[in-house]
């Protein structure tokens, strides 16, 4: 699954493990752990292990946004007075 302008993709496993794989020029896979969940992680030259119980996989193409979260919008916790105090 290698893309034109960039080889990077996710792999979301259902125990909150983000796994991000690449490809290099010979399309061979390589592994990163990009967010750890409740299993136990592995990695070796035939790819990624990941011991616990998994209900699911998903699949995506890269995303900064999801590897490396913005930081929410600060929100006033009192709008009205926040309004009045300026």
């Amino acid at each position: 699954m290698p893309f034109d302008d960039d080889d990077r993709f996710l792999l979301g496993v259902s125990d909150g493990t983000l796994l991000q794989g690449t490809y290099d020029e010979d399309l061979r896979c390589g592994w990163e752990l990009a967010r750890e969940g409740a299993g136990e992680d592995r990695f070796d030259p035939s790819g990624a292990i990941v011991h616990g119980s998994i209900e699911w996989v998903t699949a995506s193409i890269y995303d900064p946004n999801v590897v490396e979260p913005q930081l929410p919008r600060v929100l006033p916790l009192f709008p009205d007075l926040d309004r009045w105090a300026a």
